[in-house]
């Protein structure tokens, strides 16, 4: 999936102009975040039928993100959404620009749905020791997001927060594609 947010991104930056292929490209960074989350949980359940927590719950998060990713993009796809570099090299998402400026809730309720199932990944990842025996594998995401952090930091991250949170996305996801690797690795 991480490879999938690159591409689109690829697609992105080569169509600079704001038009609707743009536009829709913008739209689909939510699908493929939203596929990200189901995807790797979906996986997860297969390789790891013993878990701690039970399926019930599982399901009922994959119904509520459903739910609020459809409603996400029908709020989304009213506005002209125009993803392209702003005061910086990196590509500002303009999914979360607007959500961040206009949607301040829908903007964190999109967060917690991202990161339920880090949450979830990582509870039985230890419960099943996992996380003991490939230490640098399940220390990778978290550190990339700390990285993340610290660029959107050292950038101004604090003093000007909505001129930095839009590509904090950007550096995380390019930081992250190592993790195909570190897994391939298996440490």
């Amino acid at each position: 999936m991480i490879g999938l947010i690159q591409l689109n991104e690829f697609f992105l930056w080569k169509n600079q102009t704001c038009s609707l292929v743009n536009h829709l490209f913008s739209l689909s960074i939510i699908v493929i975040l939203y596929l990200q989350c189901v995807v790797m949980l979906t996986v997860f359940y297969t390789f790891y039928p013993v878990r701690i927590i039970p399926p019930y719950v599982t399901n009922t998060y994959i119904l509520l993100c459903t739910t609020f990713t459809t409603y996400l993009l029908y709020v989304l796809s009213k506005t002209r959404l125009c993803s392209i570099p702003k005061g910086s090299c990196r590509l500002a998402w303009a999914p979360h620009t607007y959500l961040i400026q206009h949607h301040h809730y829908l903007a964190l309720i999109h967060t917690l749905f991202y990161f339920i199932p880090y949450f979830m990944f990582f509870i039985e990842s230890f419960h099943s020791n996992d996380a003991i025996r490939y230490k640098v594998r399940y220390a990778f995401v978290p550190f990339t997001f700390m990285v993340a952090i610290g660029f959107g930091v050292y950038n101004g991250f604090l003093t000007f927060p909505l001129s930095y949170a839009d590509i904090f996305g950007s550096i995380w996801c390019f930081l992250s594609v190592g993790l195909g690797i570190i897994g391939v690795l298996h440490i």
